[in-house]
This record gives C-alpha cells, structure tokens and sequence, in this order.
C-alpha cells in the first residue's frame, strides 16, 4: 500500500509538472494557450489514428517479454496516471514505427502487481528495455519520444 501511495503521489508531481511545462502564461497572468498553439513540443500524436500498443500481464510476462528473439521495450504505467496517459501516445507512436525490430508491450501495474514487485517498479511511468531475457535498461519519468526512441536504439543490433 505504501508503494501505491508514493508512486500516486510521484505520478500527481510529474503530472503538475508536464502539465506546467505545456502551458504557458504571460507576465500578467493571462493564459496564452496549449503547447501546440504556442508552437513548444507537445506530446499528442499528430495526424492518423495509431491502434493501441499491445498489453502484457503478470501470467504472459515470460512469453511475451523475456522469451523474445528481439529487444522488448516495457511501459509501466496504470490508468489514473497522467504522465502515462501523455506517454501512452507516443508509446503507440514508437510500437508502430518499431514494428518487426522491437517489440512494446504495455504493463498495467494495477492489474499486475506481481510483475511490478519482480521489477521493483516505484515510479511511473517507468520504461524497461529487455534484450536475451535480461533487464538492459530502464528510464522512470515520461519523456520526450526522441529520449525514448533513444533508450530503444542504444539496444538495436547489439
């Protein structure tokens, strides 16, 4: 229960923060729009529809992630968390550009509570990076797509 707690509470403080980093305001306090108006980086998806990245659960976790021939990028991540609700985008962004070289897979820790206590998750949305059955790397915090791009590549034909 404790872990719930300071993770929700990790998850409120990033979400005041990317929310602030999104917004912008002049001197006088005024609202001057969203990120997308005011033309700083946003974290919607522009143009087509990308279908939902797959999820993996606590039962399939082995299969589906450690047995994997190719590199397996994880989102940790649950449903009442804001910065994973901005990250879910780009995650489904990165799964369909990635396709055929990296798997993506989407844990949704609520729901599996044993693979969130196997990987010590504390914090999401966390990002892990499998390769041969083994954790290579992991990230906690939402990024912007060019980082997590960047955690994939660093794992790519290695």
């Amino acid at each position: 229960m404790k872990e719930l707690l300071i993770a929700f509470f990790a998850c409120l403080v990033i979400g005041a923060m990317i929310n602030g980093a999104n917004e912008t305001t002049n001197k006088s306090g005024n609202d001057t729009g969203s990120a997308a108006e005011s033309g700083t980086q946003s974290y919607e998806p522009a143009g087509e529809i990308i279908a939902p990245t797959a999820e993996t659960s606590d039962a399939h976790f082995e299969q589906d992630v450690l047995a994997s021939q190719v590199p397996v990028l994880v989102d940790f991540s649950a449903k009442w968390c804001r910065p994973c609700q901005k990250m879910s985008p780009i995650v489904d962004q990165v799964a369909k550009e990635y396709s055929g070289k990296v798997k993506v897979y989407k844990v949704d820790i609520d729901s599996n509570p044993e693979t969130k206590s196997r990987f010590n998750i504390s914090s999401i949305p966390t990002f892990m990076v499998f390769k041969n059955g083994n954790q290579a790397e992991s990230h906690s915090g939402a990024v912007p797509k060019d980082k997590l791009v960047a955690l994939i590549n660093r794992h790519i034909n290695q």
